[in-house]
């Protein structure tokens, strides 16, 4: 089988409106929706980068080599498409279409978004 194509991916969940689940999600979803986001991140995590050799050497291929890297409760972390300027393939998943339509807005074409039902 070939290699995946690099790239980001998000998905985000539908839900169902009422299940205690999605209420325990609600609050997170308006944070999004209003903006009220001070726990993003606009650059690279930094513990991210100073283990970043950790994470690509699994033992089992080159470090270089390309990896599929899943990334839940995603948000519109700039830690995807970084990874995947790398060459890798990443999959985020958030419960909130908002910050995946702003992650794929802004880093454009390596980007695509998609909603599970």
């Amino acid at each position: 089988a070939g290699a995946a194509a690099a790239g980001a991916h998000m998905f985000f969940q539908k839900h169902t409106a009422g299940t205690a689940e999605v209420e325990k999600l609600d609050p997170w979803m308006k944070r999004w929706d209003n903006g009220a986001t001070t726990f993003h991140k606009e650059t690279v995590h930094p513990v991210l980068e100073k283990y970043l050799h950790r994470l690509l050497d699994d033992g089992l291929s080159a470090p270089h080599f390309p990896k599929r890297i899943f990334f839940p409760l995603c948000g519109k972390s700039v830690d995807m498409p970084f990874l995947a300027s790398l060459g890798h393939q990443v999959v985020g998943v958030d419960c909130s279409r908002t910050p995946a339509q702003q992650l794929i807005q802004e880093h454009g074409a390596s980007l695509s978004g998609s909603h599970l039902s």
